[in-house]
């Protein structure tokens, strides 16, 4: 992790909820402004990984190869978002990562998850519950979660995970 993170999220797999910190970096924030979306994820053991709605913007001097275990990725080469929670050790023969983040805590749990696993990602902040001054603040302020039973945006389907 980046000792920068300012927004929490939530990842829902079914009645399983993990929640997450964002780092604020320029690639974390341009995922916050996606929130909510739905989407189905690949789970391989390792990873969940899968399509998001639109591309995010990459800073080249934070791609980087590897993952620690927990960590939220976005790879640059296909455009996934990818939570990782197994093979930190072999992970650096896996390159183009951007770290968007890190799953808080019962990480361990997603690693049963496999095949399509469908999610959906929201903000658990409301505004203010962000620190003030950050990126992910101002972000909170504008776009709320939404109330249980709104439509959200849907992703689409992505080719099979890279992990």
């Amino acid at each position: 992790m980046t000792g920068q993170e300012d927004g929490g999220i939530e990842f829902s797999f079914g009645s399983t909820v993990v929640p997450a910190v964002l780092n604020g970096s320029r690639t974390a924030c341009a995922f916050a402004r996606l929130l909510p979306f739905e989407t189905t994820l690949c789970g391989t053991g390792i990873a969940l990984c899968g399509a998001l709605p639109e591309p995010l913007p990459v800073n080249p001097e934070q791609i980087h190869r590897g993952w620690q275990n927990g960590d939220i990725n976005y790879c640059t080469e296909g455009g996934w978002l990818s939570v990782l929670v197994g093979d930190e050790e072999n992970s650096a023969r896996y390159g183009g990562q951007v770290t968007l983040g890190h799953l808080a805590e019962g990480w361990a749990a997603l690693e049963g998850l496999v095949g399509e696993v469908p999610v959906r990602v929201a903000a658990s902040c409301q505004a203010g519950d962000a620190p003030a001054g950050s990126d992910l603040a101002a972000e909170a302020s504008v776009r709320e979660a939404p109330a249980e039973g709104d439509p959200v945006e849907k992703a689409p389907r992505g080719k099979r995970c890279p992990v």
